[in-house]
């Protein structure tokens, strides 16, 4: 299931994958897309920089409030 909270918090920023993967120091946009396209989901660590990064609360971005 798509991530669309993660996907509209991203685009509100103006943040490409690309950006947000480079401001986590990860490899490739791939990884961002995976976690935007329900493939995969961030580590720990990376859910609150992604929350920091995107100024929302990893509970709403990772949470396990079901998805809109």
């Amino acid at each position: 299931m798509k991530n669309k909270r993660l996907i509209q918090a991203r685009k509100a920023k103006g943040y490409t994958q690309g950006y947000v993967a480079e401001q986590l120091g990860l490899s490739n946009k791939s990884v961002v897309s995976n976690w935007e396209n329900g493939h995969s989901n961030p580590r720990m660590d990376l859910a609150f920089k992604v929350a920091a990064l995107l100024d929302v609360d990893v509970n709403y971005l990772f949470g396990s409030v079901e998805n809109e």
